[in-house]
């Protein structure tokens, strides 16, 4: 009897024990390995290239495979002149150094005028004074004002006039002694188209004539009206080289123009047949059953 409740008393407290230690022992084992949470769960790498190659590949590439200014000209490449004859020519003189004084230079300026017209290309030539492109103009300044005059096309002319002693003087002995020298004139003129509707050049022209000397005495009483007329000639020699050759070039714009292939449209595919539709029945002008 006493033996039993002993034992009883025994397992009692051995279970007792055991409900003590597995907190404990849970804690122990937690304190021995390692905690995770989803916090510090570690991640796997991720694939991408080390800094050294991803500036390696940004020097090769850059930002972009095409940029702005690769766009842009890209787009200009593709601009095709698409003008309709007979033109309206707007002039500009820019940086344009004359020998001549305003009429004469009007005159000559009129005189382009008519072989334009006389070309049967251009309808009208006008010039625009370059005061109105004020400072710090390019060529997007020179689109804008030739828009607003309804041009088709704006001529930038730039030139240069040299009057000045020959470095040929075959002058005679007695010659030597006295004002006389031998003259010549350079005239220099410079001209590109651009059409203002797609904002592309024609190809530039250039003009150079170069005169024969020409014998002129200072002392003479005639020295200045004689040379200003030889400076004129000279000038107008060159504005009618230039016509002619802007004349021609218009004349290879309309024939590329006239050639160009108009784009294929896409093929039409098979067409389909569409279902017959029964029809109704005509309506009768008379009514049915009527004779």
């Amino acid at each position: 009897m006493f033996f039993n409740s002993n034992l009883q008393r025994f397992q009692k407290m051995k279970k007792y024990l055991s409900l003590l230690l597995v907190p404990g022992l849970l804690a122990g084992l937690s304190s021995c390995g390692p905690t995770y949470s989803s916090a510090t769960f570690p991640s796997m790498p991720s694939p991408s290239a080390s800094p050294s190659d991803r500036s390696a590949l940004s020097s090769l590439i850059g930002e972009s495979v095409i940029s702005k200014e690769e766009q842009q000209l890209r787009d200009t490449l593709q601009r095709k002149i698409e003008v309709k004859f007979p033109l309206r020519i707007g002039v500009i003189y820019y940086s344009y150094n004359s020998q001549l004084q305003s009429q004469d230079q009007e005159k000559i300026f009129e005189s382009v005028q008519k072989n334009f017209k006389d070309s049967g290309l251009v309808r009208e030539t006008f010039q625009i004074s370059s005061s109105l492109l004020g400072n710090g103009a390019n060529i997007d300044t020179v689109r804008q004002l030739g828009a607003r005059f309804q041009a088709d096309i704006v001529v930038i002319v730039s030139g240069s006039h040299q009057f000045e002693r020959s470095s040929v003087q075959n002058l005679s002995f007695f010659d030597s002694f006295t004002d006389r020298s031998y003259y010549e004139s350079n005239m220099t003129i410079e001209a590109i188209g651009l059409d203002i509707f797609s904002g592309t050049f024609l190809n530039p022209l250039r003009s150079v004539v170069k005169t024969e000397p020409q014998l002129f005495d200072r002392a003479a009483a005639d020295f200045t009206s004689q040379t200003y007329t030889f400076r004129k000639d000279a000038e107008a020699k060159v504005w009618t080289d230039m016509s002619a050759k802007f004349i021609e070039s218009l004349k290879t714009l309309k024939q590329e123009i006239e050639n160009r292939v108009p784009t294929p449209s896409a093929s039409p595919s098979t067409p389909v047949p569409s279902p017959s539709v029964t029809p109704f029945p005509e309506a009768s002008a008379s009514p049915a059953g009527g004779k």
